[in-house]
């Protein structure tokens, strides 16, 4: 303040209030526009009703625009409505901006549905949280020092909550001093990032001091003195936008622009400049969408995107050494094992395997690209022991338990998955050159007689009803043949 204009005012007389007036228009007109963010926030200081128009709330608009018409959602209840109208300084409005007071008429919305502190928002632009991030000023006249888990007054918004206080970095703060704190309100809040709060001490009351959120959405506690946790802090105070954006993606793993916007707190130039710049740096990957079309993109670390890479070989490969008669992994497990949610692995599994990296097998089965079931000298023994059982009996072959019991359960899913045995049914194979044999003969007799029957299966091949049905039945799924009544006829696939 030390170059603003000195005026002479008297109430009394008025004398001065004209050239007040002139000096206040001056500032109001050099004050920065408020930034739209298009996700509008108003903190509730006043909710009552009026005959004939329900409920009204009021406060000082946030971060975007509201309009008659728009759904709201009152945080952090949930409860949801729609503005029936618009007031800045008793003035009707149909778009109110940010930085204005504003009342708010709103529809499907009791008066006891909402209380001072709550938050009018768009459903889904905001989430409550119970765990911030921020740094804090102590006044220097503040009696004791602020320790570890002392419980204080939260004042945010319009808000009134008590908080847990967890100190980071030190063991106490005295008064003058400045710090990072995670706060833990008993009560849900909504704030963003750059947001100011107060903080008192309940009893006896007192003024601690102040400052601003600086990750309202702090995902864990975190070691109290742990360094990389101070530096990932300090970079967000000081609010280079390229390490805005790098933290919270480091932070979320993979994240929507739109996401992104919102977590950065940054303009949609500085966003999307800077993104641009990193993403040409190779400091970001995008994994789908384009940037002529920022809203359809989603971004990730270009370290953690290797990293993952790694991990997923890793996992491959080790279930190869670990499996080396199965063809692969199943998808859902590498999923697991990951952790990752399902956009995420998605894009993971497309990328790596247009890049020829890995391969999917069977519809739900990954393996390295150059991977190949491999029968050792033992395995080879027992397979041909196997297969002399098939010679022996070509149309009543082992069943698969019996199979099993022989060579076991990775041989024998080895050799159906080489296609050198046909499974037919949970409990039916045959030997691949057996089965080609069977489906031509049967393939020959419908031609020839239009129709074959269950038992003329069964007499033609000496086998029993159980393998002659269960060949059919396969048939019938693979439409070879199709049933018609008792007999089957020639299916899509053989005509």
């Amino acid at each position: 303040m030390q170059d603003a204009p000195i005026l002479k005012v008297s109430a009394k007389t008025r004398e001065g209030i004209n050239e007040l007036i002139d000096q206040l228009s001056i500032v109001v007109a050099q004050a920065p526009q408020r930034i739209d963010y298009g996700r509008p926030r108003l903190s509730v200081d006043r909710v009552f009703s009026l005959a004939g128009f329900g409920t009204i709330v009021t406060g000082t608009l946030l971060d975007g625009k509201f309009s008659v018409g728009d759904g709201i959602q009152i945080l952090p209840s949930g409860k949801e409505g729609r503005i029936r109208g618009l007031q800045t300084h008793k003035k009707e409005e149909k778009v109110a901006v940010p930085g204005s007071r504003t009342a708010i008429n709103i529809s499907g919305v009791s008066v006891s549905d909402i209380q001072r502190g709550d938050v009018v928002v768009h459903p889904g632009d905001y989430e409550p949280t119970r765990r911030i991030d921020v740094c804090f000023r102590m006044l220097k006249d503040v009696k004791t020092s602020l320790t570890h888990n002392t419980i204080v007054k939260l004042f945010l918004g319009a808000s009134e909550t008590l908080a847990r206080v967890r100190l980071l970095g030190v063991e106490q703060l005295s008064p003058g001093e400045s710090g990072w704190l995670q706060l833990e309100p008993q009560k849900p809040v909504v704030g963003f990032r750059g947001d100011h709060y107060i903080l008192r001490r309940p009893s006896p009351s007192e003024t601690l001091g102040g400052g601003v959120i600086i990750d309202p959405y702090a995902t864990k506690r975190y070691k109290r003195f742990d360094k990389a946790t101070i530096k990932r802090l300090e970079a967000l105070l000081d609010g280079d936008p390229k390490d805005l954006i790098l933290i919270a993606l480091g932070k979320a793993g993979m994240l929507g622009y739109e996401d992104l916007r919102e977590r950065t707190d940054l303009s949609e130039t500085q966003l999307l400049n800077n993104t641009k710049e990193l993403i040409s740096n190779g400091e970001i990957v995008v994994l789908d969408g384009v940037f002529e079309s920022p809203s359809s993109m989603h971004l990730i670390l270009a370290g953690k995107w290797k990293a993952l890479k790694e991990e997923l070989l890793g996992i491959v490969s080790a279930y190869h050494k670990e499996h080396p008669l199965r063809t692969g992994i199943v998808k859902e497990e590498i999923k697991s094992r990951m952790n990752l949610d399902s956009k995420l692995f998605d894009s993971l599994l497309n990328n790596m395997m247009t890049d020829g990296v890995i391969v999917e097998r069977g519809g739900n089965t990954i393996a390295l690209m150059d991977f190949r079931v491999e029968f050792s000298d033992d395995d080879e023994k027992l397979i041909e022991q196997l297969l002399e059982r098939f010679n022996q009996q070509p149309f009543s072959p082992p069943t698969k338990k019996e199979c099993v019991s022989l060579v076991g359960d990775d041989i024998f899913f080895a050799l159906v998955n080489k296609g050198i045995l046909v499974k037919v049914s949970v409990d039916i194979v045959f030997e691949k050159n057996t089965y080609q044999r069977m489906v031509e003969d049967i393939v020959s007799i419908i031609k020839s007689q239009g129709s074959v029957r269950v038992a003329q299966v069964r007499d033609l091949f000496k086998t029993s009803r159980r393998y002659a049905l269960a060949l059919l039945e396969h048939l019938d799924d693979e439409r070879v043949t199709k049933r018609d009544g008792d007999v089957r006829i020639l299916g899509a696939q053989a005509k």
